[in-house]
């Protein structure tokens, strides 16, 4: 496995892992709706996969996504 693979997935387990914890916190402990669980600990996850992939995964990329497109990386992991 190459270098950036292995940080692509490394990011991408993190914030799977904080996906859903989150949604298990929010639905268990916090007594959130599943609905709006679910579409906060989305949001949170994005957010922290934009920035883990900016500053981990493609640091120094010129032509990454994540820097030069943000709005793209918005619509593919949104509705």
């Amino acid at each position: 496995m190459t270098r950036r693979l292995r940080r692509f997935v490394a990011v991408g387990g993190l914030v799977t892992i904080l996906h859903v914890g989150l949604l298990v916190v929010l639905v268990r402990a916090a007594g959130f709706p599943v609905v709006l669980a679910a579409v906060t600990a989305v949001t949170v996850a994005a957010v922290a996969s934009y920035l883990g992939h900016r500053v981990v995964t493609f640091a120094g990329d010129p032509y990454a996504l994540v820097d030069h497109r943000p709005r793209a990386f918005a619509l593919a992991v949104g509705p």
